[in-house]
This record gives C-alpha cells, sequence and structure tokens, in this order.
C-alpha cells in the first residue's frame, strides 16, 4: 500500500475523545476560560459510514447549572470511553477518563488558559502550554516527557487536552502526524510539537505544525468556513474573557501538506442547517502524493440538540 494510503488509514475515525471541536474567539471580559454554556447543547451525535450504517457516536449529559457532565463514546452499540468533567465554580479544572486511568489537569492565570497537563496511571507524561497574542492563544506547545509513552500514545490517538483548545479537523491532522511520528520515534529524546495559529474573523483559519525530535519536521494545515453558527462553539470555553476555544462558523473545507507542500489531504464538508445551526454533514477526502492519490466519502455525522 502507497504511503499516502497507509497514513489515510492510519489516521481511521478519530472519534471523539480526544478531538471534538473548534476554536476561539475574542469575548467580553466579564467571563472566564473554562467555562461552556452554549444556548444550543448538543444530546446526541450519530455516524451513518459509507456503507449506509447509522450508529451512535457520542451521548452528552448536563448538569442541571448548565455545565457539561459526561460525553459516553461509543464503538458499535458499546461505550469505550467516558470523558467525565470537574469544575471550580463552572470553570473546568479536569476532565477524567476513569476506565483507562487517565486524566487532564487544567491550570489557568488569571483569566487565560496556561497549562495542560496529561497524566496515565498517576504519571504526568506530556505538558500542554498555551502563549497569548492580541488576547487570542496563538502558540500551543507540547513536551512529550516519556518517549516511550509517545510512541504508543500515538497508537491511542492520544490528544485530550486539546479537546477544548483546536478545531476537531486540526486535531485530527495532528494525531495523524503524531502517528507517523510515533512509527519513527527515537529513543531518549523529548519529543516537542508547537502549533502556531493564524486567526481570520474569529476563525482559526491556519495552523504550522513543527515537530522536533532531535530534528525539525514540519506541515501546514488551512481552513474555509461557512457563516453560519458552531454548536460546539467555547465547548468548554465559551463565554471567556481572552478567548473562548473554537471558531465561530463551521468549518468547509481543509487541507494539511506536509513533505514540503508537495503531499496533502484535503477533507470537504456538506452540511444541512435548521435556521442558523448545522445538524448533518457529509464528508468526503482526497489524499494525494509522489505515488499517486486516494479518494473517497466518510459517511454522514447528525448532531440532535437537548429539547
Amino acid at each position: 500500500m502507497g504511503d499516502g494510503k497507509t497514513a489515510l488509514f492510519i489516521m481511521k475515525k478519530i472519534t471523539a475523545i480526544f478531538f471534538v471541536a473548534c476554536l476561539a474567539m475574542l469575548c467580553t471580559a466579564c467571563h472566564k476560560e473554562g467555562v461552556y454554556n452554549p444556548s444550543k447543547k448538543i444530546s446526541k451525535i450519530y455516524h451513518t459510514n459509507s456503507d449506509g450504517v447509522k450508529s451512535i457516536d457520542e451521548v452528552w449529559t448536563w448538569n442541571k447549572n448548565n455545565t457539561l457532565e459526561k460525553i459516553d463514546y461509543y464503538s458499535g452499540n458499546s461505550i469505550y470511553r467516558t470523558n467525565n468533567y470537574t469544575y471550580d465554580n463552572k470553570r473546568l479544572v479536569k476532565i477524567n477518563d476513569y476506565t483507562h486511568n487517565e486524566y487532564v489537569e487544567f491550570k489557568y492565570d488569571g483569566y487565560k488558559l496556561k497549562e495542560a497537563n496529561c497524566y496515565d496511571d498517576n504519571i504526568l507524561y506530556c505538558i500542554y502550554t498555551f502563549t497569548y497574542k492580541d488576547g487570542k492563544i496563538s502558540k500551543i506547545e507540547s513536551k512529550w516527557l516519556d518517549d516511550d509513552y509517545y510512541k504508543s500514545s500515538g497508537e491511542k490517538d492520544n490528544l485530550m487536552a486539546l479537546d477544548f483548545i483546536m478545531p476537531r479537523e486540526l486535531n485530527e491532522a495532528v494525531a495523524k502526524y503524531n502517528k507517523r511520528k510515533a512509527k519513527e520515534g527515537k529513543g531518549g529524546v523529548e519529543e516537542v510539537t508547537t502549533i502556531s495559529l493564524t486567526w481570520e474573523k474569529g476563525n482559526v483559519t491556519k495552523a504550522l505544525i513543527t515537530e522536533y525530535d532531535g530534528e525539525y519536521e514540519e506541515y501546514t494545515w488551512e481552513a474555509k468556513y461557512d457563516n453560519k453558527k458552531n454548536p460546539f462553539l467555547g465547548f468548554s470555553d465559551v463565554d471567556v474573557s481572552i478567548v473562548s476555544n473554537r471558531s465561530k462558523n463551521n468549518i468547509v473545507e481543509s487541507i494539511e501538506r506536509w513533505n514540503n507542500g508537495s503531499d496533502y489531504y484535503k477533507v470537504t464538508y456538506d452540511y444541512s442547517y435548521e435556521g442558523q445551526y448545522p445538524v448533518s454533514y457529509r464528508k468526503s477526502f482526497v489524499e494525494a502524493w509522489s505515488g499517486g492519490s486516494y479518494s473517497g466519502y466518510s459517511g454522514m455525522t447528525e448532531y440532535e440538540y437537548t429539547k
């Protein structure tokens, strides 16, 4: 199988434990980061695959105070992971996956998200730090403290800390990239990933991802948006003073490039709406590399909202 096809299948379906989302817009100065109270609350997310088989992907449960209590993630008809959310005065401070004994702790500097620390079996294995410019997150740096864990995590799709920081599509690109790099992991070398973000009209439109594991490698990601409301806006940081995580609109096209731009992976989203919000989208893709290309259809995703 060609390198492009291999990368595509390695990517597989990045289910939403670590990737649900879209990043950031500037909000008023009277709220904290880490608070998510959307006017349109998701209840369930379904996926219909390219063979026409429909299944449930996620079930969202909300607390009485309108904070998100947990998300159950499904494989087939069974729950394979649950994210449980812990708050301090409605500000998210911890995500727990008790089944796999994994958790992430968030630290803040005033109104700003400062750091996310990732643990597995109570061992700190990765630290994310956040840099701001003009009130928005401009750079995210991750340091993998355990090279063996980095290599294994490439197979686990483990980017829980970025669940609320970046667009799902960008997270999927980073995850796929980490999988490729994990297979090339160099023992004893601290893995460092830097993601530099570019914003336009409240949406993240570009990202430069740089990887260092003894040598440097980089690739780019770009996106175009519709003019409708994003139901994930602020998940979990809506109404924040500095930045609410996720773009205000919905991605209609994304493209990532690597190998100096010669190879690329392009995804297109075709939405259906009710009013200002999407209720479903169809996803198609094309991947091209020096040896050829591959294209396909990844099925349909549907959102069900609370009544």
